[in-house]
C-alpha cells in the first residue's frame, strides 16, 4: 500500500518528533514534520545521515556553514559532522540512517 509522506508528516501529533516509516537492512527511515523552530547543534559519531526535504525548506549550518535545502534536495551529513537546524525551517523532512537499525 502506498504512503503519502507529506499527508502522514501533517498528521504526526508532534513536529521534530521522528517518525519511522520503514526499516530496511539496518537502515532507518524517518518522517519528521518541520514547524519552523530552531534545534541545537548535534553530532553523531558512529552514523550517517541523509536529509532528504519533501516539501518547504530547511535552514541547516554544518561545520559552522549555513546551507538552505528546498523542497527535492537531499544533504549527506557524515559521521562527527556538527550540524544544527536554524529557525524557520519548515516542512517535511525524510532522514535515512542507521542509527537505531
Amino acid at each position: 500500500m502506498a504512503v503519502n509522506l507529506i499527508s502522514l508528516a501533517q498528521s504526526l501529533p508532534q513536529e521534530w518528533q521522528s517518525h519511522r516509516v520503514a526499516h530496511l537492512e539496518g537502515t532507518a527511515i524517518k518522517l519528521f514534520r518541520m514547524d519552523g523552530a530552531a534545534l541545537p547543534e548535534e553530532c553523531h559519531p558512529d552514523y550517517t545521515e541523509i536529509f532528504l526535504v519533501l516539501d518547504g525548506e530547511m535552514h541547516l549550518v554544518i561545520n559552522g556553514q549555513t546551507e538552505t535545502l528546498l523542497a527535492g534536495d537531499m544533504r549527506h551529513i557524515p559521521p562527527s559532522t556538527p550540524h544544527s537546524v536554524l529557525a524557520g525551517s519548515h516542512g517535511t523532512l525524510l532522514i535515512i540512517d542507521n542509527e537505531s537499525a
